[in-house]
């Protein structure tokens, strides 16, 4: 449900998960849920008929489980910045980001993210704050490759389009598509691509 953007199914299935959680402690692992906790949070967003407040109040019950179990901080920040970034808060967003990177990555805590996929959190943000040429310089490390896993560097590149059309570097932005590894669960991929196509002119590509 979460990479096929089922976002109410996922919300309605794991509202409901912890609320069992929550009642029948001795049966159910609060723990064992706060990982797909994760995916619900950033999926509130996609419904406007979900408050912000609604949105805040479920992001601060999260941090305050993933404090209760003891996960790293940096965690936190994390998602406090994404979802600042994803309802256009931009100075929330800035401080959330700074914070986070002032706590070293912790590979070895299980809320944590991969290597690649917080090195695309990053990206991502440098993107949001339209600081592109950071945005590309931060993702060095997953244009070589050093860095991956299975949706990056692809949602990076597909982040990476418009950029870097605005920039005038539509080689560029040609070259990371070719590059992209296209998944029918990554929809959003597919939109940027779309979208990169109908602007350099490429309409059969894009239809296609």
């Amino acid at each position: 449900t979460t990479f096929s953007h089922q976002s109410d199914k996922l919300i309605t299935t794991f509202s409901w998960l912890l609320s069992m959680c929550d009642k029948y402690p001795d049966k159910f692992s609060e723990y064992d849920v706060l990982w797909q906790y994760k995916w619900t949070i950033v999926a509130l967003t996609d419904y406007s008929g979900i408050s912000l407040e609604t949105i805040y109040d479920t992001l601060n019950d999260m941090i305050a489980r993933f404090r209760k179990n003891g996960f790293y901080e940096r965690n936190n920040f994390e998602y406090l910045n994404t979802i600042y970034m994803q309802v256009g808060e931009k100075e929330k967003a800035k401080e959330a980001f700074e914070e986070m990177m002032k706590i070293p990555y912790n590979r070895h805590d299980s809320m944590a993210d991969c290597n690649a996929c917080v090195r695309n959190q990053e990206v991502e943000y440098y993107i949001f704050a339209k600081e592109y040429q950071k945005a590309l310089d931060h993702a060095k490390p997953l244009f070589s490759g050093w860095l991956s896993c299975a949706e990056v560097p692809a949602v990076t590149y597909a982040n990476l389009y418009l950029p870097l059309i605005e920039m005038g570097k539509n080689d560029f932005a040609l070259e990371l598509f070719y590059k992209t590894d296209f998944n029918k669960k990554d929809i959003e991929n597919y939109s940027s691509a779309i979208v990169l196509l109908c602007i350099i002119g490429d309409l059969s590509k894009a239809l296609y």
